[in-house]
């Protein structure tokens, strides 16, 4: 509260922002306000804000997250569990964030995508099958009966098979649940197994068009052919080569070239993707440097921004320390001094001429019995009722010659103290506010450059009488 009264008394004074922050540092330190803070309540006061408190706040909002919400939530995502948050709002009538607290915070729900998307294998992916392939090779080749012991599968061909949008299988499941994305086969007795992952069926399934189909062909017959498997990768031409003992094995030879051929495309979509990648790694690296260089140049500015404002804070505080330090000489030099006004000028004044007649009306008409040693005399213009400006030796002289110039006024003749511009300008405003204060019927007093009204001392700030806490009259 403090600060904000130091902040709307220089601003009522007609400071700036920057110079109430800066005399604010000069005495605050680290405890003052921060720069921003400053000017928001220096702009606040320059409005016309006369209230040093914060505004009242509603209190915080009124929460729809209640037991009967969370139900009604627990409930419509039993039944729907793909609808949007936007829609349970719509339905429930609830915040839509409010359902959202609800499904993570309290249902412990997450969405996850029901759809199976296909992805490109890579090399390593394909080596690590090519190695399970010839794995199973070699376990054929130690024991004659493995090939009894690999399970098939009955699998569904769906052909025409239109899939929905990403954003229709999205779904809420529990943070634990993972889709099921498994298949389940059974032996040859029609025991279910287990049920296996795609990743382990595809690996079954090359495993069985490199060695042969098991109901129609056991495997190669020949040692030969073994040989050459064990010792050859699964690439095209060794899927092609492979014999097969039966005329029933053809519709095989159709799902080996069309595999053959998806391996083909998917390779070629590869090195495409691959190109690309890197092109977009190229840019991405380009684009990196130019990001630096323009955060070293900011850092730069930055630094250079930071080092001026420093210099400008240091000059404004040095040229008003220069300007007090001059008004303080200015006002040393005036303070002996005194002005009268109303003495008639002659053609042939001289300093001499000026010293008698000053000397005269202090002995006559103000009586003052004491010899006052006068160390400078003269007029400050040329007109007919020129003022005459005189300087005394000292502090005492020129109080004396103040108390007693209440005796002039008979002769319109007026004693004053020698003031500087600035302050004359600013007792031409108070003697007119004085004025229209008598016309009131308030009494006030005039005190060099302030008003003194009911105890209070009023001055002027930029054209306006104001005091301390720049209040005005």
């Amino acid at each position: 509260m403090e600060q904000r009264a130091v902040i709307k008394f220089n601003a009522k004074l007609g400071r700036s922002a920057s110079e109430t922050y800066i005399l604010m540092k000069q005495v605050y330190g680290t405890l003052c306000l921060s720069k921003s803070n400053v000017f928001i309540w220096h702009k606040r006061f320059s409005d016309g804000r006369n209230t040093l408190e914060d505004d009242k706040h509603t209190g915080r909002p009124s929460s729809s997250k209640t037991p009967e919400s969370i139900e009604k939530v627990r409930e419509f995502v039993a039944n729907n569990r793909s609808a949007s948050l936007r829609m349970m709002a719509e339905v429930l009538h609830i915040n839509k964030e409010t359902i959202r607290t609800i499904l993570h915070e309290d249902l412990g729900k997450t969405k996850v995508c029901a759809k199976f998307v296909p992805h490109t294998l890579t090399g390593e992916q394909k080596s690590l099958r090519i190695a399970h392939c010839r794995d199973i090779i070699s376990a054929y080749e130690n024991d004659s009966n493995f090939l009894k012991s690999i399970v098939t599968g009955d699998e569904t061909w769906c052909f025409q098979y239109d899939p929905k949008p990403i954003e229709l299988t999205v779904k809420f499941a529990d943070f634990k649940t993972k889709l099921n994305k498994m298949k389940y086969y059974r032996d040859r007795d029609g025991v279910t197994l287990k049920h296996c992952s795609m990743a382990y069926w595809l690996k079954v399934i090359t495993a069985l068009l490199i060695i042969g189909c098991i109901e129609l062909n056991p495997g190669p017959k020949r040692q030969a052919t073994l040989t050459n498997i064990h010792h050859s990768t699964p690439d095209q031409a060794t899927l092609t080569n492979i014999p097969h003992s039966t005329p029933d094995q053809a519709p095989m030879d159709d799902l080996k070239l069309l595999i053959i051929n998806l391996s083909s495309e998917v390779n070629r979509l590869g090195e495409k993707m691959d190109a690309r990648l890197l092109n977009i790694e190229q840019k991405m690296e380009v684009w990196e440097r130019r990001m630096t260089g323009i955060e070293t140049s900011m850092a730069s500015c930055t630094d250079a921004l930071a080092t001026n404002t420093r210099l400008i804070s240091h000059n404004t505080l040095k040229i008003r320390n220069l300007e007090e330090r001059a008004e303080a000489l200015e006002r040393r030099a005036r303070e002996n001094n005194l002005i009268i006004y109303g003495i008639e000028s002659a053609e042939t004044d001289s300093r001499e001429l000026l010293l008698q007649k000053v000397k005269k009306l202090m002995a006559e008409d103000m009586q003052i019995t004491d010899d006052v040693v006068i160390a400078e005399c003269h007029r400050l213009g040329r007109g007919p009722k020129a003022p005459i400006l005189i300087e005394v030796p000292d502090h005492e002289s020129r109080i004396s010659l103040l108390k007693n110039s209440f005796k002039l006024r008979m002769l319109n003749i007026f004693m004053s103290r020698d003031y500087s511009p600035q302050i004359r300008e600013q007792r031409k405003i108070l003697i007119e506010k004085r004025k229209e204060l008598y016309k009131k019927g308030i009494g006030s007093k005039l005190r060099d450059n302030k008003l003194l009204l009911n105890g209070i001392n009023y001055m002027v700030v930029e054209g306006q009488v104001v005091n301390a806490k720049g209040e005005l009259i």
